[in-house]
């Protein structure tokens, strides 16, 4: 049913059948995604609707739906078809909540899903998509049918927004598969954050390289890969390049460290300690030692030979890092960011500093019983030289020494890592 290499008849055809079951509660419907954007690939974009009613729909109305649009009863001509509706309130309601009253995929290559109340929606499949969707129908003139999609669907605040855009990124990091969709993605969050403007993928991608951003190689490969040009480019400095683009849309930036900065760091960092070193150290017979990591603190503030600083985020201290020579001394984050990828991001920035000061291999030494960290090490390419020592805490346990190499192109380009001229 497409109309050449755009959709049209399938989309009027979609529109038809779900006014049939809806009527005049149908506010309207509208093209969102790739065919909104002017992006559409046949043979490889999803097509993206949203329709928007007056009033939210009953059970009956929402199976009614699913049946008349999914794959088997109207065959779509893409790989699959992502139909989302929301009450006209919803649309405009400028919330982060999915709002949604029904959501249906389907297609020929698409896992069929119908989902009906947005608390059904699994947290692992994200529950960003849809502000962010209807943040992009906010910035858009077109129907396909009922008023413009700017009159109806209303952008979030600009916080929110970021905070949307670093859950994706970190979603998107966490998918096997194509890592050059991650990147593309990556450049559209990054364009929208630096420009205030939603562009498709590729264009984004184009604007990037055209800005003088840097790996311009990643980038180019992402575009290359899309175009069935070239390959993609290499997992790890893809991801590399995701996880730079986080950093700057959440706003994370190492400082130094001030005496100042004593009490909060000290209560972060014994919320970390009992939480993810708890079986490590036991708080009935070993709690955490606020006073001596205190002092300890206050001589490395004061050792010219150490790096002390703060992971900080929007003027927040929610880390922690210190550097001695060619090591990553110290390092963690708060408890409440843990799962977000600020430990990843903060981790880039401080790898990054050794790198430039011409470090070529660091070094670090992690606690062998304390998982959470050996696997984030482990993820991030450091790798276990077999050397083993006690810690100088009671009682005792045994830290595992690590190095990465920092030397091209083992580092994922660390040394020239992703940063705007």
């Amino acid at each position: 049913m497409a109309d050449g290499d755009h959709p049209h008849a399938y989309l009027a055809a979609l529109v038809e059948r779900s006014w049939g079951i809806l009527g005049g509660n149908l506010v309207g419907a509208y093209a969102a995604g790739s065919v909104a954007l002017d992006a559409y690939q046949p043979g490889r974009s999803d097509i993206d609707v949203a329709l928007v009613t007056a009033e939210p729909l009953d059970d009956t109305e929402k199976h009614a739906l699913v049946a008349a649009l999914r794959h088997e009863a109207l065959p779509v001509p893409a790989r699959g078809l992502e139909l989302v509706v929301y009450t006209r309130a919803g649309a405009g309601s400028g919330t982060t909540d999915p709002g949604f009253e029904v959501e249906l995929n389907t297609g020929p290559a698409m896992a069929f899903r119908a989902t009906y109340d947005p608390a059904d929606r699994p947290a692992a499949d994200g529950r960003f998509w849809y502000a962010l969707d209807r943040s992009i129908l906010s910035g858009l003139d077109g129907a396909l049918l009922g008023p413009p999609a700017r009159e109806v669907f209303a952008d979030v605040a600009p916080d929110d927004l970021r905070a949307l855009l670093v859950e994706a990124l970190t979603w998107w990091l966490r998918q096997p598969g194509d890592p050059g969709d991650g990147v593309l993605g990556a450049c559209r969050s990054l364009v929208r954050v630096r420009d205030g403007e939603w562009l498709p993928k590729i264009a984004a991608a184009q604007r990037l390289v055209a800005y003088g951003y840097q790996p311009a190689a990643v980038v180019e490969a992402a575009v290359a890969e899309r175009l069935e040009t070239g390959p993609p480019p290499p997992s790890v400095a893809a991801q590399a390049f995701q996880r730079a683009v986080r950093t700057e849309t959440r706003g994370t930036r190492l400082r130094l460290l001030t005496e100042a900065d004593l009490p909060e760091l000290v209560a972060l960092q014994e919320a970390g300690g009992i939480t993810g070193l708890g079986h490590i150290f036991p708080q009935d017979t070993n709690p955490f030692p606020r006073e001596r990591v205190a002092d300890r603190w206050r001589t490395e503030i004061a050792d010219p030979g150490t790096e002390a600083l703060a992971v900080e985020v929007d003027g927040r201290l929610e880390g922690f890092v210190a550097l001695r020579g060619d090591e990553l001394l110290h390092f963690g984050t708060a408890v409440d960011t843990w799962g977000t990828g600020l430990a990843e991001d903060a981790h880039d920035l401080a790898v990054e500093r050794l790198s430039r000061r011409g470090v070529d291999t660091a070094r670090l030494w992690a606690f062998a019983d304390n998982q959470r960290a050996v696997r984030l090490y482990e993820r991030l390419g450091w790798r276990r030289t077999g050397e083993i020592r006690p810690t100088t805490f009671p009682p005792f346990p045994t830290l595992v020494a690590y190095t990465l190499d920092l030397t091209p192109p083992s580092a994922s380009g660390m040394g020239d890592r992703l940063r705007a001229v």
